[in-house]
């Protein structure tokens, strides 16, 4: 009988252990579980996350968004491939502003480089702010007409 109840108590932790040392699938289908909860900012997109504190952009349904880890390859679908804009999706032509881009101080004018949001008056796309144009400048007088 001890000896029956004993077997039974070491297989009974034998399976705890085992079960506790198998690792979870995130069900978020993200990559690098360890960089959830972290708050350090330094997810990329498809990272796991707990909450916009452990991203580079923002933790959407467990899943950091915002840009991709550089030091991946590029996507089959990104158009590097054009000779007009930087080689970045979208065609992304000359931003202005370049120590704006991770500023996070939220005073980006359009045309000015942006990493996030953060960094912009109104939002960031494809790696250039939109919204006004920086009031301290005029708009460009057409040369067509002076003639």
């Amino acid at each position: 009988m001890k000896l029956s109840l004993s077997i039974l108590l070491f297989v009974s932790a034998l399976v705890s252990v085992q079960a506790s040392t198998n690792p979870k699938v995130s069900p978020e289908g993200c990559i690098r579980p360890n960089n959830r909860g972290e708050g350090q900012g330094l997810g990329w997109k498809g990272y796991c996350c707990k909450t916009s504190d452990d991203c580079h952009d923002t933790c959407i349904k467990g899943k950091c968004n915002g840009p991709v880890n550089p030091k991946l390859a590029p996507s089959i679908d990104d158009d590097s491939g054009s000779k007009s804009g930087s080689g970045k999706k979208g065609g992304n032509k000359l931003c202005i502003r370049l120590n704006n881009r991770g500023d996070g101080n939220g005073l980006g004018w359009n045309g000015y480089c942006c990493k996030t949001s953060d960094d912009c008056r109104d939002t960031c796309v494809k790696g250039k702010c939109n919204g006004k144009a920086n009031p301290k400048y005029a708009q460009p007088i057409d040369d067509d007409d002076s003639n």
